[in-house]
């Protein structure tokens, strides 16, 4: 997730947020690693659970709003 995140960084060095869309069953804990190494490379992480598809659209709308770049965890 580190390499993940710094990858990000070079390629969007003006990005500030994250968003990521992921099933809390299967990543919480990824998630949460995720952002803490988010807040080392002075970026927030905006993280969206989603446990079921129709969820999705929503997970997308808000994202959207805050602006962030998305990825999925």
């Amino acid at each position: 997730m580190a390499l993940q995140l710094e990858w990000l960084r070079r390629f969007l060095p003006t990005a500030k947020t994250i968003g990521v869309i992921y099933n809390p069953r299967e990543n919480q804990q990824r998630i949460e690693a995720a952002s803490r190494i988010a807040q080392q490379l002075r970026l927030k992480l905006e993280s969206q659970p989603v446990s079921d598809i129709r969820e999705l659209p929503t997970a997308l709308e808000t994202l959207a709003k805050n602006r962030c770049v998305m990825g999925r965890g």
